[in-house]
């Protein structure tokens, strides 16, 4: 995941999060917010009711270039909420869409 967004992240096209296109997990938006500081089994504990999805979408906008086409995040637990990402974010940014990778276990590097 981290390759495809790095590569997403140099076109002319796309905004990711903050200025520095970089492989690493400070590119995830999650990352960014603080987000990422939570407790891992509470990021996956399959609801994310605990997140404010109204102030992480507007958060989201202080980072990204909203004059580009496509608007990229990277924070792998938000997956388990799609519907609050079409809720909150599409207002503010137009249609919601995924890309969902799934690595296999040679790809897992157990620090995240």
């Amino acid at each position: 995941t981290t390759a495809t967004h790095y590569l997403l992240g140099t076109s002319n096209n796309v905004s990711i999060l903050g200025k520095k296109n970089e492989m690493h997990n400070r590119k995830e938006g999650w990352h960014k917010t603080g987000l990422k500081a939570t407790p891992v089994l509470k990021r996956w504990d399959g609801i994310l009711g605990w997140v404010n999805w109204k102030k992480l979408a507007k958060k989201y906008g202080d980072f990204w270039d909203t004059s580009k086409p496509l608007l990229v995040e990277n924070s792998p637990p938000e997956i388990q909420a799609p519907d609050q990402l079409m809720k909150y974010f599409t207002p503010l940014y137009g249609k919601v869409r995924f890309l969902l990778l799934v690595r296999g276990e040679c790809g897992y590097h157990g620090d995240d």
